[in-house]
């Protein structure tokens, strides 16, 4: 039997996610998503996922199409309307978005909805 390490799962998965027309900063984060949870022991969120993600892609559940819209600023607080994206890069985007915040205000607070 073969077996892959993360590094080639993460490498297999982020090809994917590519191919389903994702960025290559977002079909990457997607791989090391999903390979870590399936590293530490939370299958039901990594690998097993990707099926289930493809098929909301061709449903609409998931739109590749659109762009995350962040809908309003205001001093340490944001808005982000995920358009339907995955929402692990959305994820990281509000992350990244509330560290700004934060380093500009003492504190960031960022919600993100569909």
């Amino acid at each position: 039997m073969t077996r892959m390490t993360a590094d080639a799962w993460r490498a297999l998965t982020t090809d994917i996610f590519k191919a389903m027309g994702l960025s290559t900063r977002d079909a990457t984060w997607m791989g090391t998503c999903l390979t870590r949870a399936d590293a530490m022991g939370r299958a039901s969120h990594g690998l097993m996922r990707i099926p289930q993600y493809y098929g909301a892609t061709l449903t609409g559940e998931v739109s590749l199409k659109t762009e995350p819209i962040v809908t309003r600023v205001a001093p340490a607080t944001a808005l982000i309307d995920a358009q339907l994206n995955f929402g692990q890069p959305v994820a990281r985007d509000g992350m990244e978005l509330a560290i700004e915040l934060a380093r500009e205000h003492g504190i960031g607070n960022v919600g993100i909805y569909n």
